[in-house]
């Protein structure tokens, strides 16, 4: 998280180690309140192998990245699979998506975080309805678990 965060350092806002120490504890935060809440959230995630080659910071982050969703992937509430470089017609080719369902308690909510500027949240069916189709054709075309635990664990000893 450091290591992506750094990347914007005197980018996207001024150079700042207060900055930086500010946006690591706010995402750690959030991440604490998903994985740690007393009621497990159920979780999916599909990474793409290219991601898994990009090298952010250093390999030891790299590594240190590719463990942890190993160790989430052992949660039985977490869901981590890979959609390997090969795999043709990916309909989210062009950047990541994210999808919350708080089912019944709120409406559905998607959407595709940017590098230049705010993302857009979408809370109506109109827009969510085809970004959750989205993500979820790419479930489909991506390893199941075991084989995404497999390709993990190899990328893993590939970094070694």
């Amino acid at each position: 998280m450091r290591a992506v965060i750094a990347t914007g350092d005197g980018v996207w806002w001024d150079s700042s180690d207060q900055e930086l120490e500010n946006r690591v504890a706010f995402r750690l935060e959030q991440q604490r309140r998903v994985l740690d809440a007393s009621e497990p959230k159920a979780i999916s995630f599909v990474v793409t192998e290219i991601a898994l080659d990009q090298v952010v910071g250093s390999t030891s982050v790299a590594r240190g990245q590719v463990l942890h969703l190993l160790q989430l992937g052992e949660r039985p509430n977490i869901a981590v699979q890979v959609l390997p470089r090969t795999v043709p017609n990916n309909p989210l080719l062009h950047g990541g998506l994210i999808t919350l369902d708080f089912a019944p308690s709120a409406p559905r909510i998607a959407f595709a975080p940017v590098p230049y500027g705010p993302s857009t949240y979408h809370d109506q069916e109109a827009d969510t309805g085809p970004m959750f189709r989205a993500y979820e054709r790419v479930r489909e075309l991506a390893l199941d678990l075991d084989s995404s635990r497999t390709l993990l664990i190899d990328k893993l000893k590939g970094m070694e």
